[in-house]
């Protein structure tokens, strides 16, 4: 009958152990970075963000490397749970870089990683210097095309005259080149001033 009894208690103790909640262990992972693993940041880089996915405490650190190994200097680092954020001494220059960090949970679980991200400023440098350049080639493509649009229209001014004048010396030219019609223009204008004075002697005759 004891031994029946002791079996049964422990038998209750075991499913009381099971059935008892357990502590959930909430480690602290990266959720999200700035700047983004894996990508080229084509514009000036002065901050470093982790934001991890629970909760973290002040001793969250990191480190940035370039890739000569060397580490770069941070400044300012805070930590505004789930945020770590840290200032760059000096704007990053172009190269890759490696971030490894440490996230102290607030449950005091200690975590680790590391990432990778690379800066390319003469890219922006050099689609800027492509752009200038294009636009310049414009310009100076329009100011070339404004003389020839000016040429061409004093041109066309200048045949327009020289048309004119030649028509003129051809009109000029016929009649010179045609005396008889002088002679004709001649001839009925002394015809008509004979007649003119025949008719104006006449009319004094009769007066008389």
């Amino acid at each position: 009958m004891w031994r029946n009894m002791f079996k049964l208690a422990a038998v209750v103790l075991m499913f009381s152990l099971w059935a008892t909640p357990h502590e959930v262990e909430a480690h602290a992972h990266i959720d999200e970075t700035f700047p983004e693993d894996g990508s080229v940041q084509i514009e000036e880089v002065t901050k470093l963000k982790l934001t991890f996915d629970s909760g973290i405490e002040s001793h969250t650190t990191a480190e940035v490397t370039n890739d000569e190994g060397a580490q770069v200097k941070l400044t300012e680092q805070t930590v505004n749970s789930p945020v770590y954020k840290a200032i760059f001494e000096e704007p990053l220059s172009d190269g890759t870089y490696n971030v490894t960090w440490q996230a102290l949970a607030e449950d005091g679980h200690m975590t680790e990683g590391h990432f990778q991200f690379e800066v390319d400023l003469d890219e922006v440098e050099i689609e800027t210097n492509d752009e200038e350049a294009a636009t310049d080639e414009k310009e100076q493509a329009e100011r070339e095309e404004e003389p020839d649009i000016q040429e061409e229209g004093e041109d066309t001014a200048r045949v327009s005259i020289d048309k004119e004048e030649a028509e003129e010396e051809v009109e000029s030219s016929a009649l010179y080149q045609q005396p008889w019609l002088w002679i004709i223009l001649s001839t009925a204008l002394v015809v008509a001033a004979i007649i003119f004075f025949i008719l104006l002697k006449r009319k004094r005759s009769s007066w008389r």
